[in-house]
């Protein structure tokens, strides 16, 4: 448990030294997107952790049933993804849909889509094991 802690508090960490230095060199009111892609990036590895640990594990697991399974899926589909929109930032802005909507803000709204899918299935997960503990 404590390398996980370790591992928290030094993303956090880079993801303050990385918004403190886009302030200081963009100013406040423009997005961040080297800060958020390098933020989406270690989410990412963290999912995929998430996940090596689970092929680690001996026991036998239902994960269509389990709660954090599904949160971290969601995280790991929006993040994977977003860190590649974020790296690309410039060009897909650029890039517009019937000449008015821009193709990021479509990628992003379907990203937040599939992953609040996934986040909704977690915690009817979690619902459903409260009631099967309490039958």
């Amino acid at each position: 448990m404590k390398k996980a802690e370790l591992l928290c508090a030094c993303i956090a960490l880079i993801l303050l030294a990385g918004y403190a230095y886009e302030w200081n060199y963009q100013g406040f009111f423009f997005l961040f997107y080297r800060t958020i892609t390098t933020f989406s990036g270690a989410v990412a590895l963290l999912c995929i952790a998430y996940y090596f640990s689970l092929f680690k594990q001996e026991s036998y697991h239902d994960l269509l049933k389990d709660a954090s399974f599904w949160f971290v899926t969601g995280c790991l589909i929006f993040y994977t993804t977003n860190t590649a929109v974020n790296a690309f930032f410039a060009e897909l802005v650029r890039i517009k849909i019937k000449g008015q909507i821009s193709i990021r803000y479509v990628v992003m709204a379907l990203l937040n889509v599939m992953m609040y899918g996934c986040w909704i299935k977690s915690f009817l997960c979690l619902k459903n094991k409260r009631i099967y503990i309490q039958a």
